[in-house]
């Protein structure tokens, strides 16, 4: 008889198929309530970070105005992307030569700037007013 009480031990340390399936039900529901919180978490807001796009956007056109010594300007088109580029002239007739270093400086420094900003707003972000101080 003791051996038989020692066996019964031995068997009753596991879970039952029934626990089991109650854990694995729980942790589903869990995870499945939690989709939306995560979802939220790793895909940001669009206008959000249409803000702190323009905001990055104005910042970049001033660092590269005050470091190369010529004036860029932030741009937004209508389908939504951004660019910081060098200013152009309105005065494009004259040949290169007459026309005032800053200007060829720009023309160069356009060959080689550009490709670290272009941006692209979201397709739910629409822009009605920019004021700027």
């Amino acid at each position: 008889m003791v051996i038989l009480r020692q066996q019964n031990r031995a068997f009753g340390r596991g879970f039952t198929l029934i626990e089991i399936m109650i854990v694995v039900a729980i942790m589903g529901i869990m995870l499945t309530a939690g989709i939306p919180v995560i979802n939220r978490a790793f895909n940001r807001d669009e206008l959000g970070k249409a803000v702190n796009d323009i905001i990055e956007g104005c910042k970049t056109a001033r660092d590269r105005a005050i470091l190369q010594g010529i004036p860029f300007e932030f741009i937004v088109k209508e389908s939504g992307e951004l660019a910081v580029e060098p200013a152009r002239d309105n005065d494009s007739s004259q040949p290169p030569s007459a026309q005032p270093i800053a200007t060829r400086s720009a023309s160069r420094a356009a060959e080689w700037i550009g490709a670290d900003f272009p941006r692209q707003f979201g397709e739910h972000v629409a822009i009605e007013l920019i004021d700027v101080n």
